[in-house]
């Protein structure tokens, strides 16, 4: 076993003083907070210096809170655009199901046709051949306009929920208290 003639010394209690110097010359932090309260003279920085650190939170927090009702506000159109788009879907198919059931109505009487035959009066059947095609571009077309609509809104979402993001780090950046 190593035995080491020199007496041992606490390298910590060397180290107090200068520890206890440098305590100090620091400022002590209840002394500041009285001074601010006081309002002497040396209170002055701290006080602008907490002000700025209120000024910039409080209009960080309030550009957050416009920029999360700005995001709520783009969730419900795009909830509603959503539906309409679901909507017009469902006009789309009932117009496709009459386009077939007028399709195969007209398709029985043209098969049977011949020239023989001019009693039979089809006219009505093609009438409504053609208004169950009109149909089917009308709710093709309210398709289309709900998609449009769908994709502005899911892009509007998109670009708020971005801006919300980016005010939510700003207001955690460590630079606002600088």
């Amino acid at each position: 076993m190593y035995h080491n003639p020199e007496p041992h010394t606490d390298t910590s209690a060397q180290e107090l003083p200068a520890e206890q110097e440098d305590l100090a010359r620091r400022t002590n932090l209840q002394q500041v907070l009285e001074q601010a309260v006081a309002g002497t003279p040396e209170a002055g920085p701290l006080r602008m210096a907490l002000s700025k650190v209120r000024e910039k939170l409080s209009t960080h927090t309030g550009e957050w809170k416009r920029s999360a009702r700005a995001v709520e506000q783009a969730l419900r159109q795009l909830l509603s655009a959503e539906q309409a788009r679901r909507e017009a879907l469902k006009a789309l198919e009932s117009a496709h199901s009459a386009v077939e059931r007028t399709s195969q109505a007209l398709a029985i009487p043209l098969n049977s046709f011949d020239q023989k035959d001019e009693s039979k009066n089809i006219d009505p059947l093609f009438r409504e051949s053609e208004e169950a095609l009109d149909e089917l571009e009308r709710a093709a077309n309210e398709l289309a306009v709900a998609q449009l609509y769908c994709r502005s809104a899911w892009e509007a979402y998109a670009r708020a929920l971005e801006h919300e993001q980016q005010c939510r780090s700003q207001l955690q950046a460590p630079e606002l208290v600088a």
